[in-house]
Order: structure tokens, then C-alpha cells, then sequence
């Protein structure tokens, strides 16, 4: 991992930059995304993301719920990956969610705009394998960006064994 590319202080794919104890730039990312992709630009509602290939390996029926569970309880999700499995979601993203503002379904890959999306998320969608230690995948992420990161546990590629998120202040958004 680049550090320097990963660095929301340095990152040039970023419209503001920001560090911790000056997060302006964090909320300016995340409503430049917000009205970039036509969603709700609301600075309140929790935002996922999810960046991943879309295949069986990565749990994509855990996406998949996480997207309904989200929008349900008044959040916004973004989903930004392709893979063998993203038919569904190709189909989702032109029908169900075709004209919604609080969730997109991406079905391709752009490292700058996976960029944008880790700044902007208060949330990241993360498949891990085993515990303990998983937000060590997205250490980087939280330290440099703020965000924490949600957290799926697959025994097998489509067992959900656990789904936790915390919320910054510790509060839960979303467990089941």
C-alpha cells in the first residue's frame, strides 16, 4: 500500500484534502459525491461503500443485503466493482435502484474513483475471513480517512457468520 497516494492530505484524486482534528475536507468530499452521483446530498445520513470484485469469494449476497439493510434503516450505499457475479447487480442498478438517491450501484472499477468513495464513506463494507484483528484490513483507511469499517465474516464464500458496523461514536447503525 502507497501511503502517500492513500493519505487523504496528499491524495490527488481528492477535491479537498483533510487530516485529523481539520475534517471540513472530509465533508466536502462526501457532498461532492453525493451530488456527483445524483444522490441525496445530505450530510446526516450514514454512507457505505463497498469496493470489491464482485464474485462469490467476496460474499456478494452480504452486499447485497447490506444495500436493502441501509437504505431501510435511512442510510446511503455505494457499490463500486464488476466481476463474474454482477449481473444481478447490473440488473438492481437498472431497475430497483435506477432512479434512487440514496443508493448507486457502480458496475465497473476506477482506482480514482475508489479514491472518493473511501474519503467520502463514514462506512466501508469489508469481507474479512477470520477474526480477531479484521480492521486491520482497513487500518489505512480508518487512520487516513476517518471511516470505520463494517465488517462481514464468511465461513464458507456465502455463510454469514457476523456483520458489525460501529457508527464514530460507537453507536451501532447496523448488526445482525
Amino acid at each position: 500500500m502507497d501511503e502517500q497516494i492513500w493519505d487523504a492530505r496528499l491524495d490527488p484524486y481528492l477535491p479537498a484534502s483533510f487530516k485529523p482534528g481539520q475534517m471540513q475536507g472530509k465533508a466536502l468530499c462526501k457532498r461532492y459525491l453525493q451530488q456527483g452521483l445524483g444522490m441525496d446530498v445530505n450530510p446526516d445520513k450514514p454512507l457505505v461503500v463497498c469496493v470489491s470484485r464482485l464474485v462469490p469469494q467476496k460474499g456478494v449476497d452480504l452486499i447485497k443485503h447490506a444495500i436493502a439493510h441501509t437504505k431501510d434503516q435511512g442510510g446511503q450505499f455505494v457499490l463500486l466493482g464488476s466481476g463474474h457475479s454482477d449481473p444481478p447487480f447490473s440488473q438492481l442498478a437498472s431497475s430497483v435502484y435506477k432512479r434512487d438517491e440514496d443508493v448507486k450501484l457502480l458496475i465497473f472499477y476506477s482506482d480514482q474513483l475508489s479514491h472518493l468513495l473511501y474519503a467520502a464513506a463514514d462506512f466501508v463494507l469489508v469481507r474479512i475471513a477470520r477474526f480477531p484483528n479484521p480492521a486491520s484490513l482497513f487500518a489505512h483507511t480508518r487512520t487516513r480517512r476517518d471511516v470505520l469499517p463494517l465488517l462481514g465474516r464468511l465461513t464458507s464464500a456465502l455463510t454469514v457468520c457476523a456483520y458489525i458496523a460501529i457508527y464514530k461514536t460507537d453507536t451501532i447503525f447496523y448488526s445482525s
